[in-house]
């Protein structure tokens, strides 16, 4: 008997052997891992400084940083109403920043 034809006889697909309600939930399982590991990558990837050209004007409340004034951080969102940026309701007339992100999320209690 060749090596390969052994091989080949030793491997198994796990529903063979097992019920399928266990071979449901351990897809759903590994699924939901996934897309855990999705989700966190992709808050990770947003949450970086990018451009001002890409800022998002749709009333997000976002965090602003002017590195040509030292780094001034400021939280602030577009009013589609008024369409300008405002910053605790108060209107800025002139927004210098260079860079935006979002906001971190809030610490969780323990």
């Amino acid at each position: 008997m060749s090596d390969n034809k052994l091989k080949a006889d030793k491997t198994f697909s796990m529903s063979q052997y097992m019920p399928a309600e266990m071979l449901y939930k351990a897809k759903k399982a590994k699924a939901e891992y996934y897309e855990d590991m999705f989700q966190r990558a992709k808050a990770q990837l947003e949450s970086r400084w990018q451009p001002i050209e890409t800022v998002p004007k749709d009333g997000t409340e976002i965090l602003v940083c002017n590195m040509r004034q030292g780094g001034i951080k400021s939280l602030i969102s577009w009013s589609r109403v008024h369409k300008v940026w405002k910053s605790k309701g108060v209107s800025i007339l002139s927004m210098q920043a260079t860079h935006w992100m979002p906001p971190p999320a809030s610490p969780k209690e323990k």
